[in-house]
């Protein structure tokens, strides 16, 4: 009995359990992937690899199709091993809402990005409604509505600014059917937004998406825009200062394309220990700081300054520790 099928069959069976497990991983080239599910490497494949965006540096993009309700991270995968995870730690996963489910374009970069803080701050997910929509009304408008927006245009189609306005998703791609309320007027259009916000423009039904071709940088004033059936990846937003008052232009352009512009009434008022640039001071600058200490993080120059709480020329723990008794308000 002792000598029996027992200790024979765990050792038949074992090579046969593990040799999937240990092959799948093993296709795995280094990089970034998408993960849900069990959340184990097992459960991903070469098809939630993302892929560099050649335009865009330190930028990686993945299509893919997501489902209403599907939870995910992004991953760093080395040596066939997970040695990151964005966002790190539990309880935040990205939960798929109705607007982004179908067939998407998952955008990630390694640092956080505060424009996407929606997202988690490190990817951000192109809803389908836009490349759906856009390219169907592209061709009977490609020609006739090059001259429209200056002539006809403001009689039969409104311009709308769209985009992350003070810190939320406002009337963009999972808010889709919202029109909104910053609509232009004779080619023009006042507003004032708390934090600093990233814009561009859409036509009466969104119909027709206007976006920046690539990011322009903080300092840009003035872009041109393009329909962005003709950007594909590169299509990006207009950076806006918060908290003065902003007065935008929009005049016709070559082709189908259009000048967004814009003057600054007053100057910006920055928000003290707003480390992550979202225009306010709260656990998620600490966070930003701690992750940064843990060699997680890289931060820029003036966001060094901004990091050290104490003022002694110098970014360590006793900054975190200022920080956090500043958030507990003492």
């Amino acid at each position: 009995p002792a000598t029996e099928a027992p200790a024979t069959e765990p050792a038949t069976d074992a090579p046969v359990t593990d040799a999937p497990a240990t092959d799948a991983p093993a296709k795995l080239a280094n990089g970034f992937y998408l993960i849900g599910d069990d959340w184990t490497i097992d459960a991903i494949d070469a098809a939630d690899k993302f892929t560099a965006n050649e335009n865009a540096e330190g930028e990686y993009f993945l299509e893919t199709t997501l489902a209403e309700k599907d939870e995910f991270k992004v991953v760093k995968v080395e040596n066939d091993t997970i040695t990151a995870w964005y966002p790190d730690g539990t309880d935040n996963n990205y939960v798929v809402d109705k607007a982004h489910a179908g067939d998407v374009t998952i955008y990630f970069q390694e640092t956080y990005k505060a424009d996407w803080a929606d997202f988690g701050g490190y990817f951000y997910v192109a809803a389908p409604e836009a490349p759906t929509e856009a390219p169907t009304d592209a061709p009977a408008t490609d020609a006739p509505a090059t001259d429209a927006p200056a002539t006809d245009a403001p009689a039969d189609v409104d311009y709308y600014l769209f985009g992350y306005i003070n810190g939320a998703n406002y009337a963009c791609e999972d808010d889709a059917d919202n029109m909104g309320e910053y609509k232009f007027a004779d080619g023009t259009l006042t507003a004032t937004f708390e934090k600093d916000s990233y814009v561009a423009v859409k036509t009466t039904g969104n119909a027709n998406w206007y976006m920046t071709d690539g990011w322009q940088g903080t300092e840009v004033t003035s872009a041109t825009l393009h329909n962005t059936t003709a950007l594909g990846t590169d299509a990006d937003k207009l950076f806006v200062p918060g908290g003065v008052e902003v007065t935008f232009t929009l005049t016709a352009g070559e082709g189908d394309t259009f000048t967004l512009s814009y003057t600054t009434k007053g100057e910006p008022v920055e928000v003290k220990y707003d480390l992550n640039g979202d225009g306010r001071f709260s656990i998620d600058d600490a966070t930003l700081l701690q992750r940064y200490l843990a060699e997680f993080e890289t931060l820029t120059a003036k966001q060094l300054v901004i990091a050290d709480v104490d003022e002694d020329g110098k970014v360590n723990v006793h900054d975190l520790t200022a920080m956090q008794r500043l958030l507990a308000g003492f």
